[in-house]
């Protein structure tokens, strides 16, 4: 939704209070959709070398604190692939 909206402005319209750029927020999402990608992908190579434990407390993390933090619990348990 906020990059729908910032695509509507000008890229050098200021962003915030801090001398960002609408742009600069652009950018910033950007990265951060990509690093999510990844996440995603490095969380379901890791899926199937669960056990049934860790799977409930995946969800439970999932559930409780988000799936970017459920992923990075997992990957740092099972190690990155």
């Amino acid at each position: 939704m906020e990059r729908i909206a910032l695509n509507g402005m000008d890229a050098n319209s200021p962003y915030g209070n801090d001398g960002r750029t609408v742009k600069d927020r652009l950018d910033q999402l950007a990265q951060q959709r990509a690093e999510l990608t990844q996440l995603a992908q490095q969380t379901e190579a890791l899926q199937s070398r669960m056990t049934v434990q860790d799977w409930i407390s995946y969800k439970d993390r999932w559930r409780n604190f988000g799936e970017e933090a459920a992923g990075r619990w997992l990957i740092n348990k099972y190690g990155q692939k």
